[in-house]
Protein backbone atom coordinates (compact mmCIF):
# COMPACT_ATOMS: atom_id res chain seq x y z
CA UNK A 1 0.00 0.00 0.00
CA UNK A 2 1.22 3.41 -0.89
CA UNK A 3 1.29 6.45 1.34
CA UNK A 4 -0.54 9.47 -0.07
CA UNK A 5 1.32 12.79 0.72
CA UNK A 6 -1.11 14.89 2.31
CA UNK A 7 -1.02 18.93 1.36
CA UNK A 8 -1.35 19.46 5.53
CA UNK A 9 0.79 18.36 8.25
CA UNK A 10 0.16 16.84 11.35
CA UNK A 11 -0.22 19.96 13.17
CA UNK A 12 -3.96 20.06 13.25
CA UNK A 13 -4.42 16.76 14.46
CA UNK A 14 -2.27 17.26 17.54
CA UNK A 15 -3.75 20.73 18.36
CA UNK A 16 -7.16 18.98 17.91
CA UNK A 17 -5.81 15.73 20.19
CA UNK A 18 -4.26 18.87 22.47
CA UNK A 19 -7.79 20.02 22.90
CA UNK A 20 -9.52 16.83 23.95
CA UNK A 21 -6.38 16.02 26.59
CA UNK A 22 -7.20 19.57 28.31
CA UNK A 23 -11.34 18.85 27.94
CA UNK A 24 -10.25 15.69 29.61
CA UNK A 25 -8.52 16.90 32.48
CA UNK A 26 -10.89 19.98 32.95
CA UNK A 27 -13.93 17.06 32.86
CA UNK A 28 -11.85 15.11 35.61
CA UNK A 29 -11.45 18.14 37.80
CA UNK A 30 -15.25 18.58 37.69
CA UNK A 31 -15.94 15.75 38.77
CA UNK A 32 -17.34 13.81 35.64
CA UNK A 33 -20.30 16.72 35.10
CA UNK A 34 -20.90 17.03 31.29
CA UNK A 35 -23.71 19.75 32.04
CA UNK A 36 -21.06 22.78 31.70
CA UNK A 37 -19.66 21.61 28.53
CA UNK A 38 -22.74 20.73 26.42
CA UNK A 39 -23.94 23.59 27.76
CA UNK A 40 -21.01 26.02 26.76
CA UNK A 41 -20.69 24.16 23.10
CA UNK A 42 -24.66 24.06 22.50
CA UNK A 43 -24.49 28.00 23.39
CA UNK A 44 -21.05 28.37 20.52
CA UNK A 45 -23.54 27.02 18.00
CA UNK A 46 -26.31 29.29 19.18
CA UNK A 47 -24.25 32.30 18.57
CA UNK A 48 -23.08 31.02 15.10
CA UNK A 49 -26.56 30.39 14.25
CA UNK A 50 -27.56 33.50 14.67
CA UNK A 51 -24.38 35.37 12.89
CA UNK A 52 -25.61 33.17 10.10
CA UNK A 53 -29.30 34.36 10.77
CA UNK A 54 -28.22 38.24 10.72
CA UNK A 55 -26.39 38.05 7.62
CA UNK A 56 -29.18 35.77 5.99
CA UNK A 57 -31.45 39.36 6.75
CA UNK A 58 -28.91 41.69 5.31
CA UNK A 59 -27.75 39.45 1.80
CA UNK A 60 -31.30 38.68 0.95
CA UNK A 61 -34.08 40.99 -0.82
CA UNK A 62 -36.16 43.30 1.63
CA UNK A 63 -39.89 41.93 2.67
CA UNK A 64 -38.99 38.76 0.44
CA UNK A 65 -40.47 35.96 2.13
CA UNK A 66 -37.18 34.48 2.97
CA UNK A 67 -36.17 37.50 4.08
CA UNK A 68 -39.22 37.61 7.20
CA UNK A 69 -38.28 33.76 7.85
CA UNK A 70 -34.66 35.36 8.22
CA UNK A 71 -36.30 37.76 10.72
CA UNK A 72 -37.91 35.55 12.63
CA UNK A 73 -35.65 33.28 12.73
CA UNK A 74 -32.83 36.16 14.47
CA UNK A 75 -35.55 37.28 16.74
CA UNK A 76 -35.98 33.85 18.30
CA UNK A 77 -32.00 33.29 17.67
CA UNK A 78 -31.45 36.20 19.85
CA UNK A 79 -34.07 35.13 22.29
CA UNK A 80 -31.94 31.79 22.89
CA UNK A 81 -28.99 33.87 23.41
CA UNK A 82 -30.42 36.29 26.07
CA UNK A 83 -31.09 32.76 27.72
CA UNK A 84 -27.45 31.38 27.33
CA UNK A 85 -25.74 34.44 28.25
CA UNK A 86 -23.70 33.08 31.02
CA UNK A 87 -22.03 30.09 29.01
CA UNK A 88 -21.31 32.54 25.92
CA UNK A 89 -18.42 34.00 28.33
CA UNK A 90 -16.22 31.04 27.43
CA UNK A 91 -16.19 31.38 23.79
CA UNK A 92 -16.40 34.99 24.21
CA UNK A 93 -13.13 35.28 25.75
CA UNK A 94 -11.91 32.66 22.64
CA UNK A 95 -13.03 34.79 20.06
CA UNK A 96 -11.99 37.95 21.82
CA UNK A 97 -8.26 36.15 22.29
CA UNK A 98 -8.53 35.31 18.66
CA UNK A 99 -8.91 39.07 17.46
CA UNK A 100 -6.11 40.28 19.68
CA UNK A 101 -3.75 37.54 17.63
CA UNK A 102 -4.90 38.78 14.40
CA UNK A 103 -4.17 42.51 15.08
CA UNK A 104 -1.28 42.16 17.22
CA UNK A 105 0.13 39.85 13.87
CA UNK A 106 -1.06 42.40 11.61
CA UNK A 107 0.83 45.53 13.19
CA UNK A 108 3.84 43.17 13.31
CA UNK A 109 3.39 42.50 9.83
CA UNK A 110 3.31 46.68 8.63
CA UNK A 111 6.13 46.84 11.01
CA UNK A 112 8.31 43.71 9.47
CA UNK A 113 7.52 44.74 6.14
CA UNK A 114 8.24 48.72 6.63
CA UNK A 115 11.36 47.30 8.44
CA UNK A 116 12.48 45.27 5.34
CA UNK A 117 11.15 48.14 2.66
CA UNK A 118 13.85 50.31 4.63
CA UNK A 119 16.50 48.24 4.87
CA UNK A 120 16.66 46.75 0.89
CA UNK A 121 18.50 49.04 -1.54
CA UNK A 122 16.50 50.33 -4.03
CA UNK A 123 17.12 48.90 -7.36
CA UNK A 124 18.35 50.76 -10.77
CA UNK A 125 16.07 49.64 -13.63
CA UNK A 126 18.87 48.96 -16.45
CA UNK A 127 18.82 50.95 -18.98
CA UNK A 128 17.31 49.84 -22.54
CA UNK A 129 19.67 47.98 -24.82
CA UNK A 130 19.87 49.75 -28.32
CA UNK A 131 19.21 47.88 -31.32
CA UNK A 132 21.06 47.38 -34.46
CA UNK A 133 18.46 49.87 -36.49
CA UNK A 134 19.27 52.45 -33.47
CA UNK A 135 22.59 52.50 -34.17
CA UNK A 136 22.34 53.11 -38.19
Amino acid sequence: MVAVPRPWGRRPLLLTAGLVAVYFVLMLLNGMNLSTFILIHTSNMVAIYAAGMVAATLLLRRWSFGWWLAVVATVMTVGLLVLAWANLLVPLILALAAVLVTVVRRLRGRTASGARASATPTRRTPAPVSTSQELS
